[in-house]
């Protein structure tokens, strides 16, 4: 029998502040979801992020987030991911050449 982990979820505006730890990437090699829209989280999206190979979801919708999104996360999130929203955030730069591994990747958001 397969018990999936329980998702991080913090949508509900609750204005959390300061950055997304790059810890959490090593720390949460397991997760499946991530849903930390709507707060006022500032900086980058953590490349260390990339280690954590069983996500499915990750939202981190409506944030402060700035910089460029990493090429890691192309390899890293390649066998599972399925959802990723990062839209209303401050990012710069063109899409990493090796996003075009994530292929399961059936949503993306990035308005």
């Amino acid at each position: 029998m397969h018990s999936s982990s329980p998702p991080l979820n913090t949508n509900s505006k609750n204005k959390l502040t300061g950055t997304l730890s790059p810890e959490f990437g090593t720390a949460w090699q397991a997760i499946e979801r991530i849903e930390v829209s709507r707060n006022a989280f500032v900086g980058p999206l953590p490349a260390e992020w990339a280690k954590m190979r069983r996500l499915k979801s990750l939202y981190a919708n409506v944030n402060q987030l700035t910089g460029t999104l990493s090429p890691a996360f192309g390899e890293g999130w390649s066998s599972a991911l399925q959802e990723l929203g990062l839209d209303s955030n401050k990012f710069t730069g063109p899409l990493p050449p090796d996003w075009s591994k994530m292929s399961r990747l059936t949503r993306l958001s990035l308005s």
